[in-house]
């Protein structure tokens, strides 16, 4: 079995504590934390897309493998959050629960509709790994549509205010976003920190010196790389999605394939994704199918590769990151995503709110 000697320690802690019948978080400001009680476990809200809902599971104390029983199931008594608890097919990840006053991380398996098994839990420390990766998230103010991330840290945003068929631009100085002229749809950052944008017309724009200058062509998104390789999707229907271009010498030329996301890696290679939510990477002029389904895909200077994928949740879909052979799925769900320098994911969920990661 996965974690035994962490499994152990969590049996001890939970006797000990049950037996005192110890009530850890009786703050009113907690409960909407998922939290142990006792012997009761408190998840306010539960996502099982597209359901919200709260459990209330009771430790089976003096069985092991540590066994839970469902007492109550009713509305969720919390707004989603980042960390809140979802459903991954049989799993019920837990990223955030507090217990004694610190927060842990547990995974739960149904084993019938009523009854669950502790499979492995480990303290919000990073000191501990488990079956998925369990970041923090940050919630920022405002809302987006689209974000964008360059190899050198800048940050820009296509908000949500409307202006017509296209959205306004907005910087992020690290504490808010400061808004600038001109509207979008899509945006990527380049290394010197330029936004590069595409509006609703699929025209294609750069902030040069403070104007915005128009670069030839047509698109329907964007991807830059570390290197300032410059790659766009099209407009022209086909097999897959659209033509894929490079920008060289001021003129695009015209790759074989095809797709609707699209972002480049630090050497310059694309990754795309097609209408069927299929995922390539092009190396040495040929495309290399890679396992997984997604919906949006983001690369950071590093190298790191994040996808939004296609498990529909409610705040979008799962999380992900290549291990280089396959993908981990991270706590957390959303719509759009980029990646900062050092592989720290920004995302937007299926609500236009705002997130990065921290604490990696």
């Amino acid at each position: 079995m996965r974690h035994t000697a962490l499994i152990n320690r969590f049996h001890a802690f939970i006797l000990r504590w049950c037996g005192a019948m110890l009530l850890l978080l009786a703050l009113p400001a907690q409960a909407q934390e998922a939290r142990l009680d006792g012997n009761m476990v408190y998840l306010p809200v539960v996502d099982d897309y597209p359901q919200l809902y709260s459990l209330q599971l009771r430790v089976v104390a003096n069985r092991f493998p540590i066994e839970l029983t469902l007492q109550h199931v009713g509305a969720a008594q919390a707004s989603l959050a980042a960390e809140s608890p979802y459903y991954d097919g049989d799993l019920l990840i837990v990223p955030h629960i507090r217990i004694n006053g610190a927060s842990y991380w547990a995974e739960l398996r149904e084993l019938a509709s009523d009854r669950f098994q502790l499979l492995g839990y480990g303290p919000n420390d990073n000191s501990s790994g488990g079956p998925h990766d369990h970041l923090g998230w940050q919630r920022l103010p405002g809302q987006a549509k689209d974000i964008g991330v360059g190899a050198d840290g800048s940050v820009w945003a296509v908000g949500a205010d409307d202006f017509g068929d296209d959205f306004g631009l907005y910087s992020w100085d690290g504490r808010v976003w400061s808004q600038n002229r001109g509207s979008a749809v899509r945006v990527d950052v380049d290394p010197r920190g330029r936004p590069w944008v595409i509006n609703s017309d699929d025209e294609i724009f750069r902030l040069e010196r403070g104007r915005w200058e128009r670069i030839s062509g047509a698109a329907s998104d964007i991807g830059i790389g570390a290197d300032g390789s410059v790659w766009v999707v099209g407009i022209d229907s086909r097999r897959g999605g659209h033509s894929l271009y490079r920008l060289q010498n001021g003129l695009w030329k015209k790759v074989d394939g095809s797709g609707v996301r699209i972002d480049v890696d630090r050497n310059g290679n694309p990754w795309v994704i097609n209408d069927d939510d299929q995922i390539y990477r092009y190396e040495h002029g040929l495309w290399i199918r890679v396992a997984g389904a997604a919906k949006d895909i983001g690369i950071g200077a590093d190298g790191s590769v994040w996808i939004i994928g296609a498990n529909e949740r409610a705040g979008g879909y799962g999380v992900y990151r290549y291990n280089g052979s396959g993908w981990d799925l991270i706590q957390g769900s959303a719509r759009q995503i980029s990646v900062g320098p050092e592989g720290e994911p920004w995302v937007i969920n299926r609500d236009g709110d705002i997130y990065r990661s921290v604490g990696r």
